[in-house]
Order: structure tokens, then C-alpha cells, then sequence
């Protein structure tokens, strides 16, 4: 790091504050001309039904609609984006200022009451070593975080941890991405069914079986582009 952690932290936070300003003002924008364009296919339908325009030119509207949901979505990923960087920035905050305590995860399923220095040296709990130091984003990362801190190293493996460190010491862009992309995976990964899924036999399927679901996909949506434009076409009682 270049400069002094806190200035960095600070400067970072502010960044995340006014990104996520952003996203929400976009998001904004963004129903409200999802709203003006529900409102024009509206208007357009009438047009077509009264016979001043044609009929293709309602293709138009939910094309508009479904790029504007596209654009939504993208805006709504950088306000979670901003929001994770900002409770990020907060927490290191928190540990040089040292109000970390209870508002982490405090590793208290791997407490062991045999453990010969476990509670001793409050391991785990509230306000523990393990809350302290850990920013694992999955339950495996928690769960080594925890074998590191219940069994020693030797010499090998301490230093190539502290190498570990040196390294990513300097790449706070990698562990900003790290801690806002990683809550995904905190709630969406089961480690237990990923590791049968990935021992599990290969499933293979048939050559012909891929164009002939995208030729299916695409029959379905002509089929029922088609039916759309046969009844705006023949209303009922013309």
C-alpha cells in the first residue's frame, strides 16, 4: 500500500459512496423510461388497432423494454457492488479503530472445548481472534482459517503464508472484487454438494441435442410473435 492504510480506506470508501449514488440515480432513471415505454406501447397498440400504423412497428416497444431491463439489471449489480465495497472499506475501518467486535463472523461452530488452548487464547466467539481476522467468503475459507488457528505450522508453511501476505498486501482493487463478489458465494455455495457434484460421472449428452434446443427456443418465440400479430390483425368480431 502506498500511502497509510486509513487514508487509503477513507479515500476508497468515499469512492464506493459516491458509486453507489450513481447506480441508484441511474436506477432510477431507468424504471421511469421502462414506465414511459409501457405507457408508448400502449399508445402504439391503439394506433395499430385503429389502423393508423402497422403492426411491426409494436416490435419496437419491447425491444426498447427488454434493453432497458438489460441496462436496469447492469445498474443494480453496481449498486450491490458499491454497497458490499462500502461495508468492505467499513469493516477495515473498524479493525484500525478498533470496533470490530461482534460484527463479524465469530467461528463459533468450530469452538472445541477439549482444544488444549482454544478457549485459553479465545479462538473463537465474540470478540475472538477469529472474528478479528476473518473476511473468508465461503464457509470452506472459514473452515481453513479455523484448522490454521487450532494447529501449528512449521517453519515452510509460515513462511510461504507470510509470503502469501506480501502479496496481496498491495492488491486491494483484487481484494475489494474479492469481498463484494464473494458474498454470492458466501449464501449460494453448499461445499458439501459442490465436491459430490465435482467427483460426480461426467454427463454427456447427445450431439444433435444443442442445435436442437436452440432451434426449439426459437420456433417457441416465432410461434408466439406470430399468434401476437395474427390477433392484433383479426380482433375479435372483425
Amino acid at each position: 500500500m502506498k500511502q497509510m492504510p486509513r487514508t487509503e480506506y477513507e479515500q476508497r470508501l468515499a469512492k464506493a459512496k459516491e458509486s453507489l449514488r450513481t447506480s441508484d440515480d441511474r436506477h432510477r432513471r431507468l424504471a421511469g423510461f421502462r414506465l414511459l415505454v409501457v405507457l408508448a406501447a400502449a399508445a402504439l397498440g391503439w394506433a395499430v388497432y385503429s389502423g393508423f400504423l402497422s403492426i411491426w412497428i409494436l416490435l419496437l416497444a419491447p425491444a426498447v423494454f427488454v434493453f432497458l431491463v438489460w441496462q436496469q439489471s447492469r445498474a443494480a449489480g453496481e449498486r450491490r457492488f458499491a454497497e458490499r465495497a462500502i461495508g468492505h472499506y467499513e469493516r477495515g475501518l473498524g479493525r484500525l479503530d478498533d470496533r470490530w467486535m461482534g460484527k463479524g463472523e465469530t467461528g463459533e461452530r468450530f469452538r472445541d472445548a477439549a482444544h488444549p488452548y482454544s478457549d485459553d487464547l479465545d479462538l473463537f466467539g465474540t470478540g475472538s481472534l477469529f472474528e478479528l481476522l476473518s473476511t473468508a467468503r465461503t464457509r470452506a475459507g472459514e473452515r481453513q482459517l479455523a484448522e490454521w488457528l487450532l494447529s501449528p505450522a512449521g517453519p515452510a508453511e509460515v513462511l510461504l503464508r507470510q509470503k502469501a501476505v506480501d502479496e496481496l498486501r498491495d492488491r486491494i482493487d483484487l481484494r475489494e472484487e474479492l469481498a463484494a463478489l464473494g458474498e454470492d458465494f458466501r449464501t449460494g455455495v453448499q461445499p458439501a454438494e459442490l465436491t459430490a457434484w465435482g467427483v460426480a460421472p461426467r454427463v454427456v449428452f447427445a450431439s444433435w441435442a444443442q442445435p436442437l434446443a436452440l432451434a426449439l427456443s426459437l420456433l417457441a418465440a416465432c410461434l408466439i410473435i406470430a399468434d401476437f400479430a395474427a390477433g392484433m390483425a383479426c380482433p375479435a368480431g372483425g
